[in-house]
């Protein structure tokens, strides 16, 4: 197998900076990414000579679509077809790139929702590296080649993603393991790339009216976020917590992490197979409920969000599967999310006012969560929240006037009534991803009716349920 797809390489760093570079699993610093793209060299790095093709081809794209664009489209199709572009320029820019789409699809408040909805579709569309890079990895990071580790390692990889591959072994102590190995030099490339994000924050800070700050938050977000998932140490101790967490769930399924073979850039996971939770016909040949499986994923993740305040942020189909007993079995646990006790009781007043479909309620607590700035006339925000409550007790949104929505929609946004806190980025993105998850296998299925019984449970076990307010809600549920 060659190496194919685009790497990272240390050379591509200055020189004299490149012993500067941390060790994996160090926290991310900027000064690094400013150090990594020194103006007075970027016109003979690689790097920067392949994003500037790249940008230009996308350019000119872009240009002769304006002239030969197709008139029977509607405005809506136009921009899904142009987000649609954006999407595959940042698969062409590289692993980095891709995972800035993916990062930013949390983002609603600040991106259009057909960008937020194409960045979301960013799964495992990066190019395999070669096996030998596999190797010299595993070397590096255990101190024994692959052959005198286990009984055998397949060159072929089962998996490829932004940040590694994921390739299947046998044990010589018996069973299938599958062992996750990190891009080579990945320090330097992202680096080297969050150089060029910060770089391009500061030239249009210097345009009139552009607020700078904010891009260049959001890129250093992303830096903190992104370095923390390159130490899969850490991301083993989340997989063994997660596994803790779901021990009293026997059709939750987490691998067990395989210690012995596992360093900062290697990961070794008991190999638990299954069928990707969006392939509905094959699902369905298999005899799955769905209903049930629906019922399930958001159980799961509601009892995370709510009872452990520490929950799998990264949903997506690629990191949930079906096994041939119906169970939901998780990978993945580089990205993971956590929410304060104060959030989990504003949350759970969100699923509170969903299940009594009292719309000022939700109100208060979309409010508490920090989504919703309570200023001015609340009928704008009662009219968009009204059908979803709809929605979300099973119904369609096909009664409702979507060109009100829309108008209401707006008309919040340009008040600024509507945010997103950086501390629930991740909460949105996961309960999002569920929902569209669920959507697939069941249009209408009741999230109402599936959250019932966690919500009487944590009023159960919480403090609130000592409340006259929460007792009779008890009572109705």
């Amino acid at each position: 197998m060659q190496s194919s797809g685009r790497q990272g390489n240390s050379a591509s760093f200055p020189k004299k900076l490149d012993r500067r570079l941390p060790a994996p699993g160090a926290p991310y610093d900027p000064r690094l990414a400013d150090a990594a793209v020194p103006l007075l060299q970027l016109l003979f790095k690689p790097r920067f000579r392949e994003l500037a093709f790249v940008l230009l081809r996308f350019l000119c794209l872009a240009i002769l679509d304006v002239f030969f664009a197709d008139r029977k489209l509607s405005c809506s199709e136009k921009r899904g077809k142009k987000a649609g572009r954006v999407r595959q320029l940042l698969v062409d820019l590289g692993p980095t790139f891709v995972k800035v789409g993916q990062f930013l699809s949390t983002r609603r408040d600040i991106l259009p929702v057909e960008l937020a909805d194409q960045f979301a579709l960013l799964q495992d569309q990066v190019a395999p590296f070669g096996f030998d890079l596999v190797r010299q990895t595993i070397i590096s990071d255990l101190g024994q080649p692959p052959e005198e580790l286990f009984e055998a390692l397949e060159v072929e990889p089962i998996a490829a993603a932004s940040l590694g591959q994921v390739h299947r072994v046998r044990l010589k102590e018996g069973g299938l393991a599958v062992v996750k190995v990190q891009r080579p030099d990945l320090a330097a490339l992202l680096y080297g790339d969050l150089g060029y994000m910060r770089l391009i924050a500061r030239i249009l800070g210097f345009l009139r009216g552009y607020r700078q700050n904010i891009w260049r938050e959001l890129a250093d977000q992303f830096g903190r976020t992104i370095f923390e998932e390159l130490n899969y140490i850490e991301e083993g101790r989340n997989a063994d917590r997660m596994r803790h967490l779901t021990r009293m769930s026997p059709r939750i399924r987490v691998p067990r992490v395989k210690w012995r073979y596992t360093g900062r850039r290697v990961l070794t996971l008991e190999y638990l197979p299954g069928t990707k939770i969006d392939r509905l016909a094959e699902l369905q040949s298999r005899g799955v409920d769905l209903r049930g499986l629906c019922n399930l994923l958001v159980s799961s993740y509601l009892e995370q969000f709510l009872f452990s305040g520490f929950y799998h942020a990264d949903p997506h189909a690629g990191n949930l599967a079906v096994d041939d007993q119906g169970n939901l079995v998780i990978y993945d646990f580089g990205m993971m999310g956590r929410i304060s006790s104060d959030e989990q009781e504003a949350l759970a007043g969100c699923l509170s006012a969903l299940l009594h479909d009292d719309a000022q309620a939700l109100v208060r607590s979309l409010v508490s969560l920090g989504l919703v700035v309570d200023s001015g006339s609340r009928e704008p925000l009662m009219r968009v929240l009204k059908p979803l409550l709809a929605y979300y007790r099973g119904g369609d949104l096909g009664s409702a006037d979507l060109s009100l929505i829309e108008s209401d929609l707006e008309k919040l946004i340009m008040e600024s009534r509507l945010r997103l806190p950086a501390s629930l980025a991740y909460l949105v993105r996961a309960g999002s991803s569920v929902e569209g998850l669920v959507r697939t296998l069941r249009p209408n299925f009741s999230f109402v009716a599936a959250a019932r019984p966690v919500i009487k449970r944590w009023l159960i076990e919480s403090k609130l349920a000592a409340s006259p307010v929460d007792r009779l809600a008890l009572s109705i549920l």
